[in-house]
């Protein structure tokens, strides 16, 4: 009898019998799984994972409630039909077939993730001086590229991206960061704050502590893209780090933070470092360290790998651990300054997996280069292992304690971005870029906050799913993050513990999603928890300062270039007089220098000048001139001084300059006889203009803040009374004038421009 009932039974389930207990299995474990996640913290219930298990597990409720219905229905009408009872059979049968149904749909439903993230669900634990917080400053003024083929050149040109506007917006990044008035304060509170949380008590920045700055150049993985000689040979509309935002950042920790160039390195370890970055580095701080994955160009370092410091990758089903970079290994800080892209295999590519470029082998097994077994790193991506609840090695990356666990600062160069890692820039649709480029910078102490923050972005530009401008929505792009946010208790269940020393991580941060991508707001913002606050600054309504991109020596003998006029650290361009020709007792001495400055312009437009020269007999000065030709020059100021007192000269110029301007200094004695060879020493030039764009900067400090809107309500409210005042701000109909709604002042108008 039971060979007969094997040989009626459908031939794929003889041959695949187990096929029957899959899912009865499979609800089995998702249902336990959920229960004993979700009992001790009830909130887990709407984490990705636990939506994962929770299909499977009510569908297995409801099969094996069903089928337990259907088999009782069904013995109730044998015995009905045994004793006649025909109608109550007929019925009993009706209810064990509608049993049956139900059961084989609910046990047949299918899993599914929902395509749009949840907003304001902050999950982890927030780090930072001020914690959780992520500044997104944006500028439209500092990419003025028109696009390939046109006449400023590459994007990463100064004539199409603008040096100044660079370092103003990391400079008051790091102010918002910090809440500090000025980037020196900026630097020794983020310092000071590192050094409290590894242990080591409230102390600064130490003389001789070194520095990693990890860049996003992989489209000069192992020197692609880069000639013998540095130069790059191709990949010219890729998207790399900004060589502006490099220099700027650079700038800020030599002169800001004081710390030695010679402390300094910069770059990633399997790629290349091309000439349009190192020579600007080397002009400027020559004792920076340039890391070069051939280490053959010349002044290029070749980076080498420990054999004391290890990471030990936390991957259940392996135990591997590999050496890690020296650089990294004997940095005291790590500065992540990554790129806003997509990726194929991971979604996005922002800090966490800037790190797969921090090691000296590729990340993946087919471009095996060296003798040791390692972890292929792209197998624990989504697209090859989709959904949420896995093992992250991003996670391990973000947690060692020789990568982002020695983070200091975590940047994202937003000024172009694209699609995937090795993609062309592209102009980005979404408010407030509208088919502009991104023109942004992100800045944070949180390492999983600001990557959650580039996933909303991300996500919301290119949505185009299916394509490679929809990369970030792979399954499980974000996986990683949650994870991150609690790795102590990931719903992976992996221990994650990078280290090798039996203590598992904490959480490394908060992840959350915007409310929607016109307000983009988190929890934070929204003072409906403790997740991320985005801060968002408005650049380009402050006022812009333009320095010299080059310089041309006319005459005179020169030391230093143009390059020590852009900052003012006591650092000089000095030109000195030479003698003209003829008879000694006709000979006279003299200079012209000229420097070229690309101003942005449009109101407010004054030339500010820090310099002094040598002291003379002769009266001998130095005049500077301005001209839009360079032909026809107007005389704007004379330097008279003869020491540094750190004071600057200004001139006006008139409201309709803006582009190339040209700027020449000349002596203004020569007399025959005066042979003297005088100096001019100019520590600071710049010329400060207010572009287009609404005035909010009410207090006059350059930043658009709530003290901008409080010296606002102050002036209505002297201006046109109390009563009216409330009358027509009072946005919250509660008869005052408040914080909140200046609040809601600011979002509806200021942001609404």
């Amino acid at each position: 009898m039971e060979n007969q009932k094997r040989r009626q039974m459908p031939s794929f389930l003889r041959k695949r019998w187990w096929l029957r207990w899959v899912f009865p299995v499979a609800g089995l474990l998702g249902l336990v799984w959920f229960l004993v996640r979700v009992i001790p913290k009830p909130s887990r219930a709407t984490y990705p994972c636990q939506r994962v298990a929770f299909p499977l597990a009510s569908g297995f409720v409801v099969w094996l409630t069903g089928a337990i219905a259907s088999l009782a229905a069904f013995r109730r009408a044998k015995r009905c039909f045994a004793r006649s009872r025909y109608a109550i059979g007929a019925l009993c049968i009706a209810v064990s077939v509608g049993a049956a149904f139900f059961a084989m749909s609910g046990g047949l439903e299918r899993v599914a993730i929902g395509s749009d993230p949840n907003p304001n669900e902050p999950i982890g634990t927030a780090r930072g001086i001020n914690p959780g917080r992520v500044v997104w400053v944006h500028d439209p003024n500092a990419t003025k590229w028109n696009g390939p083929g046109t006449s400023d050149g590459y994007w990463f040109d100064n004539s199409a991206t603008n040096p100044a506007v660079c370092a103003g917006m990391i400079s008051m990044s790091l102010q918002e960061l910090t809440n500090e008035a000025n980037d020196t304060a900026a630097w020794d509170a983020m310092f000071r704050h590192f050094n409290q949380s590894k242990g080591k008590g409230n102390v600064g920045y130490q003389a001789g502590e070194k520095i990693m700055v990890k860049l996003n150049f992989v489209i000069f993985h192992r020197g692609d893209n880069i000639d013998g000689s540095g130069e790059l040979s191709g990949g010219f509309d890729q998207c790399f780090n900004a060589p502006q935002m490099v220099l700027a950042l650079i700038r800020q920790l030599v002169n800001e933070a004081q710390v030695d160039p010679c402390d300094i390195t910069v770059g990633s370890t399997i790629d290349g470092f091309p000439n349009q970055f190192y020579n600007p580095i080397q002009d400027e701080f020559p004792g920076v360290v340039c890391i070069d994955y051939h280490g053959i160009l010349p002044g290029r370092t070749k980076p080498t790998r420990s054999t004391t410091d290890f990471i030990y990758w936390s991957d259940p089903y392996s135990s591997y651990a590999e050496g890690v970079p020296t650089c990294y290994a004997d940095a005291e800080y790590l500065i992540n300054f990554a790129l806003l892209k997509g990726h194929p295999s991971a979604g996005i590519t922002v800090c966490a997996k800037n790190h797969f470029g921090s090691f000296l082998r590729t990340p993946m097994d087919y471009w095996h280069d060296w003798d040791d077994d390692y972890l292929d790193l792209h197998n624990f991506l989504p697209d090859a292992v989709l959904g949420m609840g896995h093992y992250r090695c991003l996670v391990d990356l973000t947690g060692s304690e020789h990568f982002d666990g020695k983070g200091l600062l975590w940047l994202i160069d937003g000024l172009y971005g694209c699609y995937r890692h090795q993609g062309n820039v592209e102009k980005w649709q979404m408010p407030p870029f509208n088919n502009d480029w991104p023109s942004s910078l992100l800045a944070s102490q949180d390492p999983v906050a600001i990557d959650s923050v580039a996933y909303d972005f991300l996500w919301t530009e290119f949505n185009d799913v299916g394509t490679d401008h929809g990369l970030p929505h792979i399954d499980g792009a974000e996986d990683y993050l949650h994870e991150a946010a609690e790795a102590n208790d990931p719903c992976s269940g992996v221990f994650y513990d990078p280290d090798g020393d039996g203590n598992g991580l904490t959480s490394l941060g908060v992840h959350e999603h915007w409310n929607n991508a016109t307000d983009k707001q988190y929890s934070r913002n929204l003072e409906t928890g403790n997740g991320i606050e985005l801060v968002r600054v408005a650049h380009h309504l402050g006022y812009m300062e333009d320095v010299a991109d080059s310089d041309t020596a006319v005459a005179g003998t020169v030391s230093g270039n143009y390059i020590d006029t852009q900052t003012s650290n006591d650092s000089n361009e000095a030109i000195e007089e030479i003698e003209s020709l003829g008879s000694p007792p006709d000979r006279y001495s003299y200079l012209e220098h000229k420097w070229r400055i690309d101003v942005t312009g449009n109101e407010q437009v004054t030339f500010h000048l820090q310099a002094h020269h040598t002291a003379n007999a002769e009266g001998d000065d130095f005049v500077f001139a301005y001209s839009t030709d360079d032909s026809n020059y107007t005389d704007m100021l004379t330097v008279t001084k003869t020491g540094d007192d750190d004071a600057y000269q200004s001139y006006e110029m008139p409201n309709d300059i803006s582009g190339t301007v040209y700027i020449r200094v000349r002596d203004t004695d020569q007399t025959a006889g005066n042979r003297t060879l005088d100096a001019i020493y100019v520590d600071h030039m710049y010329i400060r203009s207010k572009p287009a764009g609404p005035d909010a900067d009410f207090n006059g400090d350059d930043k658009v803040n709530f003290l901008d809107y409080a010296e606002l309500a102050d002036a209505w409210q002297s201006s046109i009374g109390q009563p009216a005042f409330n009358d027509i701000y009072d946005l919250l109909d509660d008869n005052t004038i408040n914080g909140a709604d200046l609040g809601l002042f600011s979002d509806d108008w200021l942001w609404g421009l």
